[in-house]
């Protein structure tokens, strides 16, 4: 029996606000997560362009910008902050913080990230468009928190969680944040762990035929997996299971979120490197990868091992 332990990391979230069409998956998602996850705290923050780039082009004067750019910051805030009342985003008041800033966005979300100090840093994502898949993947390498981009059009609900996963303790932190999720919830929910694997060109030095190395390695996965599954008690593991996944084209990023779209899962948790220097690397060039396709559900990146 495992004695791995995490914290909640939905305990405070920052959500970045996009004041557009997300907005109208992200506050109601939002509002249904903190009523499931034990949140202390949440923090909203919408970054718009700075004044004199505003001003450019404008038959204006400066008196009168000002106070319509000052009344403008108001109405983004009053937006929100009716949203947070309209999706019964039910904490404190105190918990509660509104910010609309200026400037770069990723680096204004991430200067408020150091003041708020969130668990988790929670964006949308648009239909048919990569804008947050690159905020996402710039988050991923630049901030310190967890990081859930949810895609437009997403309805809070969690039946199958989807966890990629390398053996490295990024991806068994990612399963065991995944098993603490599915506790939040009433409703029975499936665990899969995938691993996705290619059969490299030094098969023909241990084994004489593709199949032969391909069969060596699904058995040596599965002895992993068995391992694995081991250390924990038998009732965490009830509605977990593995699954492997051979591919011979695209990235491997790119055939997660296939499978996860083909088997309709709700969420994808995954750690966001991996277990040793190369495979830190490549599981962080794994997640980025997904990021930045078109996501077919939340995604949770996990960023802290300790955590």
């Amino acid at each position: 029996m495992t004695d791995r332990t995490v914290n909640n990391c939905l305990q405070n979230i920052l959500v970045g606000i996009n004041i557009g069409p997300v907005d109208d998956t992200l506050f109601p998602y939002v509002g249904a997560l903190v009523e499931k996850a034990g949140t202390t705290s949440i923090s909203f923050l919408h970054v718009m362009p700075k004044l004199w780039n505003i001003k450019k082009g404008w038959d204006i004067n400066h008196t009168e910008l000002i106070t319509q750019h000052r009344d403008f910051k108001q109405s983004l805030k009053d937006n929100i902050l009716s949203n947070i009342l309209k999706y019964h985003i039910d904490l404190d008041p105190n918990a509660i913080n509104v910010a609309i800033k200026e400037g770069n966005p990723l680096e204004e979300l991430l200067h408020y990230a150091g003041e708020v100090r969130p668990t988790t840093i929670l964006i949308g994502q648009k239909k048919e468009g990569r804008e947050h898949g690159l905020l996402g993947k710039n988050i991923l390498k630049n901030a310190d928190q967890n990081a859930l981009v949810v895609p437009q059009g997403t309805e809070f609900g969690i039946q199958k969680i989807l966890v990629p996963m390398d053996f490295s303790e990024y991806a068994k932190t990612a399963l065991d944040h995944a098993l603490k999720m599915r506790d939040m919830v009433s409703n029975p929910v499936e665990i899969t762990m995938l691993h996705v694997f290619d059969v490299p060109n030094m098969h023909k030095r241990i084994s004489n035929t593709l199949a032969e190395y391909a069969q060596y390695l699904k058995q040596s996965i599965e002895e992993e997996f068995n391992e694995l599954m081991q250390q924990y008690a038998s009732d965490e593991m009830k509605n977990v299971d593995y699954m492997l996944l051979q591919i011979e084209r695209n990235s491997i990023g790119s055939n997660i979120m296939q499978f996860a779209r083909q088997q309709q899962y709700d969420m994808i948790i995954m750690g966001a490197k991996g277990h040793s220097a190369i495979n830190r690397i490549l599981m962080g060039s794994v997640t980025e990868r997904v990021l930045m396709n078109e996501l077919c559900c939340p995604v949770m990146v996990i960023k802290n091992i300790t955590t």
